[in-house]
């Protein structure tokens, strides 16, 4: 189910889907570029990863969610978002969001780290978070790399 638009300068898209609960909402600038891309990548990635196991945690993972420049990779970013406890990075764009490996890091007990979710027992990747003196993520640390947090990924 799904309903798009277009205006002077953007596109947009809202879909449903009634199966899983899921919907997606993407809006876009017009330079050529499809929201039904994107959304059908994001429906790709959620349905990948809808079975992954829930992690109970107190921790609340808003304050990780946004985009993130990737600075050794040119013109790309990350995206995080809390999953099921857990946080989900993807990085953008991609034609293929899957192929491109999404990872699933998990929170290990200490404030502001978290590991890959590895399906052995062995400790995955770790990612660091660092905030700044108003309680804001400002980038995170992964592989001896800095990846500071877009202006727009709040």
């Amino acid at each position: 189910m799904a309903h798009g638009g277009n205006c002077p300068d953007y596109r947009s898209i809202v879909q449903l889907d009634p199966k899983t609960g899921y919907g997606v909402a993407v809006f876009i600038n017009a330079a050529g570029g499809s929201p039904e891309k994107f959304s059908e990548g994001i429906f790709k990635v959620l349905n990948t990863y809808a079975s992954a196991v829930a992690q109970t945690t107190s921790l609340d993972l808003t304050g990780y969610t946004g985009l993130y420049d990737t600075q050794v990779e040119w013109g790309t970013e990350t995206a995080i978002l809390p999953w099921k406890g857990k946080l989900l990075l993807v990085s953008l764009p991609s034609n293929d969001p899957i192929g491109a490996r999404p990872s699933i890091y998990k929170p290990t007990g200490t404030p502001d780290f978290f590991r890959v979710d590895r399906k052995d027992e062995l400790p995955g990747v770790p990612i660091r978070f660092e905030w700044d003196a108003k309680g804001k993520v400002v980038g995170y640390w992964v592989h001896g790399n800095y990846r500071s947090k877009s202006a727009g990924g709040k």
